[in-house]
């Protein structure tokens, strides 16, 4: 999982304000034909030099050959840093949202064929990460991975 941002704000790091654009293709098997986008749109505040709290929102998009599904997630996150005098930053993200999920089976030769299937719920994940920041600080890159329900 990798976010793009772009950052406004303060002058001397930390910028206060960021806002993030993450588009990733996602492969839930080994086939190739099963693939999906995730879009995710996030804005952080950094309330103190380690910590920033923000929301997202992320759509996942999937069309697996015998199903299509619909992912919307609106969340709020909290992220603590552990560096921030360096370029490179740990981190771990805390995210809790509440997931809306449509699944609509689409195989002709099953016998659920046209069924239709919702889910909404409580959804949460924690990420380990690392910050790439470049060295004007108004762009970062961050690659984290997600453990999530």
């Amino acid at each position: 999982m990798a976010y793009c941002h772009k950052t406004y704000g303060q002058t001397t790091m930390p910028k206060k304000n960021t806002v993030g654009i993450q588009v990733s293709p996602t492969i839930p098997t080994l086939n190739l034909n099963n693939i999906g986008v995730l879009t995710v749109l996030r804005y952080g505040y950094t309330i103190h030099s380690h910590y920033t709290i923000g929301s997202d929102f992320s759509l996942h998009y999937t069309n697996t050959g015998y199903s299509k599904s619909t992912k919307i997630l609106p969340a709020l996150f909290f992220r603590y840093t552990f560096r921030l005098d360096k370029l490179v930053n740990p981190f771990i993200d805390f995210n809790l949202g509440y997931e809306f999920y449509h699944l609509n089976v689409t195989e002709p030769n099953w016998s659920l064929e046209g069924e239709h299937f919702m889910y909404n719920g409580l959804n949460y994940y924690l990420a380990p990460g690392v910050k790439f920041a470049s060295k004007n600080r108004m762009f970062s890159f961050d690659l984290m991975l997600k453990m999530s329900t």
